[in-house]
């Protein structure tokens, strides 16, 4: 394809996505250490998007033990758990309401599984975390046994 460009004539440069097959602009291509990409923007999103998902899918226990280490970095809190372990302490059950838990469900869902510390300040350690369902642990949040006590006084009264 030619374009005319101040009186001069150019080759338009174009490439061909090996994933859809199309002849598009290099522009619609990203660029990497030795040139340009082999797929599209739009098919690289679209198999990074798919790669996510399968990643993800195959990897919820490491996803989760990184967001607890950098939640414990942020907070100074003490972290020697590893993937393994949060494996071992899945149960698929929270403890407190006995409903299933689902580590995939996203937040806010019924039965979302969240890692809680049962003693905030001593961190991510082993014998202080366990699997709660978001809910439950909404509930006990900051709450004191002394708090739960009292509203679990007053619902009584009402």
């Amino acid at each position: 394809m030619k374009q005319t460009w101040g009186g001069r004539i150019q080759m338009a440069l174009t490439k061909t996505c090996n994933r859809c097959k199309e002849e598009k602009p290099e522009c619609e291509f990203y660029t990497n250490r030795s040139g340009l990409h082999s797929k599209c923007k739009l098919c690289y999103g679209l198999c990074n998007k798919e790669y996510q998902a399968k990643y993800r899918a195959n990897n919820r226990f490491a996803i989760r033990m990184r967001t607890c280490r950098e939640r414990s970095k942020e907070k100074d809190l003490s972290f020697s758990i590893d993937t393994t372990y949060l494996e071992d302490i899945w149960t698929g059950t929270c403890p407190v309401f006995q409903t299933p838990l689902n580590i995939d469900a996203e937040r806010g869902a019924e039965g979302h599984a969240q890692l809680d510390r049962i003693v905030p300040a001593l961190g991510y350690v082993e014998g202080n975390v366990v699997w709660l369902s978001q809910r439950a642990n909404r509930i006990k949040d900051d709450a004191t046994i002394e708090d739960l006590e009292r509203v679990l006084k007053w619902l009584k009264s009402l």
